[in-house]
């Protein structure tokens, strides 16, 4: 009995952390050519930071304050370093031709999302999970809030 609230008690926690953090990328839309602006703490400035060769480096966002994001980049090594938001970028994977639905808030439905795309982020909410997102189409962007199960933070593979 003691090892399945153990077990239970572990779970929750190690869930809750999850929660938390969010899966990105830098340079969603740039070439990886330019550079973006990191930060020290929100408005401190760090130095720039270049593309990898092939897409942006992975992160986790871990907080945000005012128009940034606080975030880890684990493969270089940089830690609680902040990034303005619309920085970072994440991909609606939808292989499967799901209508997802995005929301002007947490429970309203202003529309549906086909195929996969691009998406930069500009906000989270961590409590509802739903992401703020911008999408690049052809025809105009769409701002709105999307649950966070349809987005995949690594460029390089599918998130299945």
């Amino acid at each position: 009995m003691n090892n399945r609230l153990f077990l239970l008690a572990f779970l929750l926690s190690t869930q809750l952390l999850v929660i938390g953090q969010i899966d990105a990328f830098t340079h969603p839309f740039e070439d990886t050519s330019t550079t973006i602006s990191l930060y020290s703490s929100p408005n401190v400035y760090l130095k720039e930071l270049s593309s990898d060769n092939e897409a942006g480096w992975m992160v986790k966002i871990k907080d945000k304050k005012d128009a940034f994001f606080c975030i880890d980049i684990i493969d270089l090594k940089l830690y609680d370093v902040w990034i303005h938001r619309g920085e970072l970028g994440s991909i609606i994977q939808n292989y499967e031709k799901k209508i997802i639905p995005y929301y002007s808030s947490s429970n309203q439905i202003i529309g549906y999302i086909n195929g996969s795309h691009i998406v930069r982020i500009f906000d989270y909410d961590d409590e509802k999970v739903f992401i703020q997102l911008f999408i690049d189409t052809i025809s105009s962007p769409i701002y709105g809030w999307i649950d966070k199960i349809y987005l995949c933070g690594d460029p390089y593979t599918t998130c299945n």
